[in-house]
């Protein structure tokens, strides 16, 4: 088989067939590509801000990159790009916190060329060059990193000590920062903060430690980052980086309140 371009770019071919099988199987031409499979392909943001688009994309086939943009929710900065299919991530893109070269990462059989728009990648083209068991195995699900983590009951509450804002249900996500600050009531000085589930302690900040400075403690599988935001640490932000429970969904129930003492 021989091909004479017409034109520059080849869109425009002479094809000469010399010589082929004896099956009598038709035989079929088109633009390289034709035969890569269509992607079934969802976009959304999880709960972490909106996406462009968003729902079920058309027209997605394999080796051919779609666009897709984001913009960040309050309190959800964005932190990357996620694929996931069957519940499993499959594919992702994280920028470098000090401007380094983003962390790319694919499952066995994945391969996804990830190419910016921007110096922050909320605008991204992706391109899934390859796929295992091809292209009919299911819904590829794509999100902001982040997305898999669990949501968080979190209830804030003052304990008589105090007024917390905000105060009651917080929405909060497990490595996302969330802010609680407390004003005491008289008699009650401030000392720090705990947070409980099922009654017991889970973490805790207090703001002078044995060598004069704050302490924290967690207990085993937890971990928090406290942020104070003001000399005093009454005004507090951080976030639940690890948590015996990860599963979307899971009824954590910690309270964050404002420690009175030993």
């Amino acid at each position: 088989m021989r091909f004479v371009p017409r034109n520059g770019d080849g869109s425009e071919v002479e094809i000469f067939v010399h010589e082929l099988p004896p099956d009598g199987a038709e035989l079929f031409i088109g633009p390289h590509g034709a035969l890569n499979y269509d992607l079934e392909v969802f976009v959304t943001g999880g709960g972490l801000g909106s996406p462009f688009p968003s729902g079920p994309l058309t027209g997605v086939r394999q080796d051919f990159p779609f666009a897709v943009s984001f913009e960040a929710a309050a309190g959800f900065p964005f932190r990357g790009w996620r694929m996931e299919r069957g519940g499993e991530q499959v594919a992702s893109w994280r920028p470098d916190e000090n401007g380094g070269a983003p962390a790319v990462a694919s499952a066995p059989g994945w391969d996804v060329l990830w190419e910016p728009r921007n110096a922050s990648g909320t605008e991204m083209e992706m391109t899934i060059r390859d796929l295992p068991s091809g292209g009919d195995s299911g819904q590829i699900i794509v999100t902001p990193y982040g997305a898999q983590n669990a949501l968080l009951d979190v209830q804030a509450i003052g304990g008589g000590l105090g007024t917390t804002f905000p105060s009651g249900a917080i929405a909060a996500r497990r490595d996302f920062s969330f802010a609680v600050n407390f004003q005491p009531a008289a008699g009650f000085p401030f000392r720090g903060w705990q947070m409980a589930r099922g009654g017991e302690q889970v973490a805790s900040w207090l703001a002078d430690g044995d060598d004069g400075g704050p302490a924290t403690e967690s207990a085993p599988g937890w971990e928090v980052l406290w942020e104070a935001r003001n000399a005093s640490g009454t005004d507090m932000g951080g976030n639940d980086t690890g948590s015996p429970r990860r599963g979307r969904g899971d009824n954590d129930n910690a309270a964050r309140r404002a420690e009175r003492g030993a």
